[in-house]
C-alpha cells in the first residue's frame, strides 16, 4: 500500500530539469526552459543561490569537447554569455552511461559577470550524431516552497 500522505520537501528546496540534448553542431546553450517559455533556454538567478549540472551520454561513441555552466544577461543565454565553471573532460567520457558534473554558486557568476540575470549549460559533442542528457539543478531558494519542482510532460 502506498503512502497516505504527500511530502514535497525535497522538490520544494530544489528544482531539477532532465533534457535531451541532441543538437548537431558545435557549442550550444542546452534548453532549460520549459515548453511554454518560448526563447527562455536559461533560468533566472534571481530565486536560487547555487545550481548543478550534470551529463548523462545517451547515444554514441564520440566524446565531449566542453560542457559548462554559464551567465548571461538575457533568458535566451545570447546576453554576455560567460562561461562560469567548465568541466575539464580530463579523461573522455566517450561511451554511453558515462556521466560528468558541475555546480557553481551566485558568487561565482557574480564573479565573472557581475550583471548575470541567468545561469544555463552549454555542451559541445565531438560527434554531431552523438546525443545525451542533461540534468539541472537549481539549490537554496530564495523563497523555499515558492516554485518546486513540476512534472513536464509534453
Amino acid at each position: 500500500m502506498a503512502a497516505t500522505y504527500t511530502t514535497f520537501k525535497a522538490l520544494n528546496c530544489c528544482r531539477r530539469r532532465m533534457v535531451d540534448y541532441d543538437v548537431d553542431g558545435s557549442l550550444n546553450v542546452v534548453d532549460l526552459g520549459q515548453p511554454q517559455a518560448g526563447t527562455d533556454k536559461c533560468v533566472p538567478i534571481a530565486t536560487h543561490r547555487r545550481w548543478v549540472a550534470g551529463l548523462f551520454r545517451s547515444v554514441g561513441t564520440g566524446t565531449v569537447d566542453a560542457f559548462n555552466i554559464f551567465a548571461s544577461t538575457n533568458a535566451a543565454g545570447t546576453g554576455s554569455a560567460t562561461t562560469v565553471v567548465a568541466h575539464a573532460i580530463g579523461s573522455a567520457p566517450d561511451a554511453v552511461g558515462d556521466t560528468i558534473w558541475l555546480e557553481c554558486d551566485a558568487d561565482q557568476v557574480r564573479e565573472v559577470l557581475a550583471g548575470a540575470t541567468h545561469v544555463g549549460v552549454r555542451v559541445d559533442l565531438l560527434t554531431a550524431t552523438d546525443e545525451c542528457v542533461v540534468c539541472f539543478e537549481q539549490h537554496e531558494p530564495v523563497f523555499v516552497g515558492a516554485d518546486p519542482t513540476a512534472d513536464n510532460i509534453a
